[in-house]
């Protein structure tokens, strides 16, 4: 619940709005993309920060040299947090995945007018459809949901295979004495399975990284 809400107020804080970028468009092909800071019925003045990344520099620019002008209102921040919504990684609960409804319904309670509505909602539906296999006692495993009645017939497989996958994933980040005690689970509770042949080659070179 506490990470939900930090979650929700990094997408609607008022700090994070302010990387949001307008872009003006000029007759001449020339694309100015920065904030806009002041504007007038004449001109509008531009402030664009440069390639190096030092400070702004503001342009003047005037409207009859315009060909289009592009607001990014503060939903486009809150957009980009939420792009690591989908797709959702395995084994997620169906708690875990009320929580990422919830960053979008945060989204769409604020911004329901903006442009990338759609696409939040779209996600929404996607998590839907997640959280209520989840709930069912589906497992989603290497990207793939394993039906309920299968993870109950399958159990001793699925669940070994589960544990070499945290076992990749540490050995994959340079956990290596994680990896080993993954290792030590499948060796006593799983000895049988397909996935011990993988562990054991896992486990010699997670011992020669270490």
């Amino acid at each position: 619940m506490k990470s939900f809400i930090l979650t929700a107020l990094l997408v609607l804080s008022p700090g994070v709005l302010l990387h949001a970028a307008d872009v003006i468009t000029l007759k001449d092909g020339t694309r100015l993309e920065g904030k806009i800071s002041d504007e007038d019925a004449d001109t509008i003045t531009i402030k664009v920060p440069p390639a190096d990344g030092g400070l702004a520099v503001p342009r003047i620019v005037r409207r009859s040299d315009i060909k289009e002008l592009d607001r990014e209102g503060p939903d486009i921040a809150a957009y980009e947090a939420l792009k690591d919504l989908v797709p959702a990684p395995d084994r997620l609960t169906a708690e875990q995945y009320k929580e990422r409804i919830g960053r979008g319904q945060a989204f769409m309670n604020r911004f329901a007018d903006s442009k990338h509505a759609p696409a939040v909602k779209k996600m929404m539906e996607q998590l839907e459809a997640e959280r209520k296999l989840a709930a069912q006692g589906a497992l989603k495993l290497g990207g793939k949901w394993i039906p309920a009645a299968t993870r109950r017939k399958d159990a001793y497989a699925i669940d070994a295979k589960v544990v070499f996958s945290d076992m990749e994933a540490d050995y994959e980040q340079s956990r290596y004495q994680a990896a080993l005690r993954h290792f030590e689970t499948i060796e006593s509770e799983f000895k049988a399975s397909a996935q011990f042949a993988k562990a054991r080659i896992l486990a010699i070179e997670a011992l020669n990284a270490y």
